[in-house]
């Protein structure tokens, strides 16, 4: 996966989502399932919502719901990178890891997700650090808090 790809696609989940993936003490997660008995896997219990980081936006489809808590537990992105004894994130070695820690750091922004205007701002920002066409952005939104 390409640097502009990856942007696209995180920047397009993060304001489709329209939220955090955070838990109820604030903590973002890479994937986070919301059902009937609260946070986290409950078998059998149905989803109501399920939520992801704009990392866990650009993990592979063929990652099981386990696999990403397990990334999730690891914590930073360059952790999971390396603990990757599956190989299944080795396609994100090729994106610049301060990248990546800059959406991560984006999404885990709790002030950024009050305006979509804040949340713009910090993309583009982004984007042209790393060089990036951010036209993406024009046409994305999410309700203001």
């Amino acid at each position: 996966m390409k640097i502009q790809e990856a942007f696209e696609r995180m920047c397009t989940h993060i304001f489709t989502q329209g939220k955090r993936a955070s838990t109820n003490y604030g903590q973002c997660q890479y994937l986070l399932e919301v059902t009937e008995e609260g946070e986290g896997f409950y078998k059998g219990s149905k989803r109501t919502e399920h939520l992801m980081c704009a990392i866990g936006a650009i993990m592979p489809k063929t990652l099981s719901d386990m696999q990403i808590q397990h990334f999730t537990e690891i914590g930073s992105i360059e952790d999971c990178l390396y603990a990757d004894d599956d190989k299944e994130l080795e396609y994100l070695h090729d994106i610049k890891l301060e990248f990546l820690t800059a959406m991560q750091e984006c999404h885990d922004n709790e002030e950024l997700w009050k305006y979509t205007s804040d949340m713009k701002d910090e993309l583009n920002s982004i984007g042209v650090n790393f060089q990036l066409d951010t036209k993406i952005l024009r046409g994305l939104h999410f309700d203001d808090r």
